[in-house]
């Protein structure tokens, strides 16, 4: 006899005797599902160790490490003496450097052959015209210039091209508005105003890869994106899917099914995420397996696709739709090496010279002193 099993958990923020909807999977999605859990807790686990190329940090060390090398934040004083200044030398080179390279055509030349292997002039000038139109709609001449900083600073930077379908409210007035507040009446409708091919830069920490030993993009048994969003933000792309009445402001239990009723763990799953969450948050993991063949999206821990849901229905050529770049490669490493590591060690050493600079200059105004009260004097006294 069929038995439902209700996972015991506390939420992020428990109610007492709050009564929520559980979301019902069956003995076999559950194992199945919980399986992909694993892997990207995996993935997440190998990502977070230290690696050389890293300095011997952490990934999310080491970007925000970069970040702020490149835009020249400096620590906070830990006292009121200490000397804190920078030339801005890395800032300054890789602005140069990104001027030069925004400044190349690397527009690329479309050539179209038909079965004979002849050239069709008119069809390649026109998928050209076509790129360069959907270009324009996509703002891409901004979104290349952010691509190529982030490739500099980070040395790798990942790239999301997929069919965006993008929604705005549109209010609308029953009469003109002249002053009079009177029998004014509004209508709200939701409407479309883009449809198309969308590229946008993919932070880093968000992107999560399966084998971060492997270079290639396409050679990645699966790779997966984690954003945290408002849930509001959530709700608007969501809101028409039967499964978000499930997502809950909070973590949902799950209910397994199981013909067995002596089982008490080997088919339920608890409430999951790969983050920690606040209120009102929604965690937003989308995974894709080229190898199987497999799309998914989980929301709170939420799956709203079928477990094995095809790949190919999203991206039709069953590939990936994110795509990396690199600077300078590294062997066996899904990561790279960017402007910021090349250029650090000189920048650090003019701005050390900085430092002992001003200090230097400091020393040379402070009058000599001899101090008999055997207690530290504050230099404030001067």
């Amino acid at each position: 006899m069929e038995t439902k099993k209700q996972l015991e958990y506390s939420s992020l923020n428990p109610e007492p005797n709050e009564k929520e909807e559980c979301f019902d999977m069956n003995a076999e999605e559950a194992k199945a599902f919980s399986n992909l859990l694993v892997r990207l807790e995996r993935a997440r686990d190998a990502r977070n160790q230290r690696y050389p190329i890293f300095g011997n940090e952490t990934y999310i060390k080491f970007y925000e490490e970069n970040r702020k090398k490149a835009h020249t934040i400096l620590p906070p004083k830990k006292n009121e003496s200490d000397v804190m200044i920078s030339a801005g030398t890395l800032e300054n080179k890789l602005e140069a450097v990104l001027s030069n390279l925004t400044n190349l055509n690397l527009s690329p030349e479309v050539k179209a052959f038909d079965d004979e292997n002849n050239m069709d002039i008119y069809t390649g000038i026109s998928l050209q015209d076509t790129m360069m139109f959907t270009e324009e709609l996509d703002d891409d001449e901004e979104k290349k210039m952010l691509r190529q900083k982030e490739m500099l600073i980070q040395g790798t930077v990942f790239v999301e091209e997929k069919w965006m379908t993008k929604f705005k409210k549109k209010r609308k007035l029953n009469r003109e508005f002249n002053g009079i507040t009177k029998d004014l009446k509004m209508s709200v409708e939701l409407v479309k105003y883009f449809e198309g091919p969308s590229r946008r830069v993919l932070s880093g920490p968000s992107v999560y890869l399966g084998d971060i030993t492997e270079f290639f993009m396409k050679n990645q048994p699966f790779i997966f994106t984690c954003e945290i969003f408002n849930y509001e933000v959530i709700e608007g792309m969501f809101r028409n899917w039967d499964r978000w009445e499930y997502v809950s402001r909070k973590l949902r239990s799950m209910n397994v099914e199981s013909n067995d009723s002596n089982t008490t763990s080997d088919n339920t799953l608890t409430k999951w995420t790969l983050n920690n969450l606040g209120m009102d948050q929604v965690e937003m993991i989308v995974y894709q397996n080229k190898i199987e063949d497999e799309f998914q999206i989980i929301l709170n821990g939420i799956p709203m696709l079928p477990i094995g849901f095809p790949l190919s229905v999203f991206s039709p050529a069953g590939e990936y739709t994110i795509e990396k770049q690199t600077l300078k490669a590294v062997d066996n490493f899904a990561y790279g090496r960017g402007f910021i590591q090349s250029a650090e060690k000189a920048s650090d050493l003019l701005d050390e010279m900085l430092r002992l600079a001003v200090l230097k200059t400091r020393k040379s105004f402070t009058p000599p002193y001899i101090n008999t009260s055997k207690r530290t004097i504050s230099p404030r006294v001067f």
